[in-house]
């Protein structure tokens, strides 16, 4: 395993999509961030709970209240507010993972076996699409290495023939 044209480089990088999502952009449109509101988000896939967390908003933080591999866990996530040129006001969530550079964002992510929640930056993630996007390139590779034609014309070639 991960041999020569596996494609695989000993590093698996966890996916936006794999991750319970926590978006400031639903928390607007739900009035979330007003100071004294309580509530619970859950998360289903094929109809089947997948997670839930209830949370409080304060003054300048949102409370995230979950249980997570049976330890139940409670912590501040701080909010950002700007006023855009067009009107109005728009929150942001403050990474609460220790040394973020990201600061503010608009999604934050709970990867599997992953403890709190923070930014793509922080957990390294990546997108479906993109681990697709270069699926095919170690066959490519490897069939250039042994035809002795360049991997753009092997690629362009077996992409005429699909």
């Amino acid at each position: 395993m991960g041999g020569y044209g596996s494609g695989y480089n000993g590093t698996k990088k966890w996916a936006v999509e794999e991750c319970l999502i926590l978006s400031a952009n639903s928390f607007r449109q739900h009035g979330s961030f007003t100071p004294g509101h309580t509530g619970t988000l859950t998360w289903t896939s094929n109809g089947e709970k997948i997670g839930a967390i209830s949370y409080e908003t304060r003054e300048t933080d949102v409370m995230l209240i979950y249980t997570t591999d049976g330890v139940p866990v409670r912590y501040p996530v701080g909010i950002w507010e700007t006023h855009p040129n067009f009107g109005g006001i728009r929150h942001y969530f403050i990474c609460p993972i220790v040394g973020c550079k990201s600061f503010k964002v608009d999604k934050l992510y709970l990867p599997p076996k992953a403890k709190y929640f923070g930014c793509r930056r922080c957990y390294d993630l990546t997108y479906q699409s993109c681990r697709e996007s270069h699926k095919w390139d170690g066959m490519y590779r490897m069939l250039a290495a042994n035809t002795g034609f360049p991997v753009s014309a092997v690629k362009r070639t077996l992409k005429q023939m699909l």
